[in-house]
């Protein structure tokens, strides 16, 4: 996923990247309906040479969630009081293999339906390197209601050593 520097925005406002755009000039349009993306496929087949810068636009992060293909969702329970009251089923969300978050994201509350009831043990973890798949999270917002999410596992953002604000 292509990033920008998000330090001119204000706390809850993020980057979102709508494509590839062949001006630089229209690199941060005002808004999405301005941004005259390339649709790269129809370009394969030509034999030249072209620059393309990516495109972004500023949006609120607490207002969509970042897409959910960055994230695995496992279907759980949480108890509490020993099991005693209030079973709530749901899914603890990570990130998935394979992928890398940073700077500004936001994590959804509902899933396939059912709430988001945590975040799972090392699921947002960096690694002790500057590569690990949570280093670059400076931010974490959620979307929607909170009221039940449950537990944020031991280790949740382990070697997140860039995030700010939760």
């Amino acid at each position: 996923m292509a990033t920008t520097d998000e330090s001119g925005l204000t706390g809850t406002q993020r980057y979102k990247f709508l494509g590839w755009v062949d001006n630089k000039d229209n690199s941060f349009p005002r808004t999405a309906n301005l941004a005259r993306t390339v649709d790269l496929s129809k370009l394969i087949s030509q034999n030249s040479d072209k620059t393309f810068y990516a495109c972004f636009i500023a949006e609120d992060a607490t207002e969509n969630a970042t897409d959910e293909s960055y994230f695995t969702f496992t279907s759980g329970f949480f108890h509490e009081n020993g099991g005693q009251y209030n079973v709530e089923d749901g899914y603890y969300i990570s990130i998935a293999a394979g992928k890398k978050l940073s700077g500004k994201i936001t994590l959804p509350t509902e899933h396939d339906g059912k709430p988001v009831i945590g975040i799972s043990n090392g699921g947002f973890q960096a690694t002790s390197t500057q590569d690990g798949p949570g280093t670059g999270i400076t931010h974490i917002f959620w979307q929607g209601d909170t009221s039940r999410v449950r537990l944020i596992d031991a280790n949740a953002f382990w070697y997140c050593k860039n995030l700010m604000y939760f």
